[in-house]
């Protein structure tokens, strides 16, 4: 009997699901035969109410419009409005509160968003873990690396994603124990070695330990693949400077300046411009 109804369970829902659709086709239909204006202004009611069921999901369509031109003031106000009217589902308000750390530096506002999502009754598994790893980055926007670490550790055994240990992976090298770092790194490599924060933590971490032909390796995949933030050429002229080619990190750090930097990249351009300079002391140093 148990199986039967297992059976049937997914059935039903096949069947409840195929008669919101057809019902309102044949009542369309019915409409149209009828009059043709009449079926015109039941569509138009019918298209209306859909789009009203689905809000959240044009508000967001919007607002990733606006952030695709990089108006990220206008993208939080699009997203405000949403999230003031009660329309945004989960997902949509974690990304609004990620938006409002990474792009305006409001942890504040970004963390009351998360606590109320994490506090949202049925809340799923996914949504709860990319809750909890935003909370996890905004403990590390706070500069307390060990609470974000602590709470990566927290949603590890069930929630595993390449977000996830692109975060997990750094916070592990900046808490300091840097070989277990590196088995969080490794794993995430095997997880997804062609995500390019993935490879930039593994690189960094290799460099940290002294290991650097294996990050020559990676960093030879990495920049090859052109990445879009500073970390990523910033850490290959590090390591062009451990390896003794001076002109080679100059130039890597010069691309590292070019790219985007957010609230939480983790170097500012003060530190690289200051890099760079050092660099061109060293080299004409060494040329004397």
């Amino acid at each position: 009997m148990s199986i039967l109804l297992k059976e049937v369970k997914p059935m039903m829902k096949l069947i409840k699901s195929l008669l919101k659709v057809i019902v309102p086709l044949v009542a369309l239909y019915i409409l149209f035969t009828i009059n043709t204006w009449l079926g015109l202004a039941a569509l138009l009611i019918l298209l209306g109410y859909l789009m009203y069921l689905r809000r959240g999901n044009l508000i967001f369509f919007i607002a990733s419009r606006k952030a695709a031109k990089k108006d990220y003031e206008a993208t939080a106000r699009v997203l405000k409005y949403g999230y003031d009217k009660g329309w945004l589902q989960p997902f949509h308000e974690i990304a609004y509160g990620f938006l409002l750390l990474k792009r305006l530096g409001k942890a504040e506002e970004a963390e009351k968003i998360i606590n109320r999502v994490l506090n949202i009754p049925g809340l799923t598994a996914n949504d709860k873990g990319f809750a909890k790893l935003n909370l996890a980055m905004i403990n590390f926007y706070r500069n307390d690396t060990q609470k974000a670490i602590e709470i990566c550790e927290e949603i590890y055994p069930e929630y595993k994603t390449t977000n996830f240990y692109g975060s997990y992976g750094y916070f592990m090298i900046i808490g300091g124990d840097l070989e277990a770092a590196l088995k969080i790194n490794l794993e995430a490599y095997e997880f997804n070695k062609d995500n390019n924060v993935i490879l930039d933590n593994l690189g960094q971490n290799y460099i940290l330990l002294g290991m650097y032909k294996e990050a020559e390796e990676i960093y030879s995949v990495l920049i090859g693949k052109k990445p879009e933030f500073p970390e990523a050429y910033y850490n290959y002229g590090i390591l062009k400077e451990k390896t003794g080619d001076i002109d080679e990190a100059i130039y890597q750090m010069k691309i590292a300046l070019k790219q985007e930097f957010t609230f939480l990249t983790t170097i500012d351009k003060e530190t690289v411009m200051e890099h760079i300079e050092e660099l061109y002391k060293k080299r004409d140093e060494t040329e004397v």
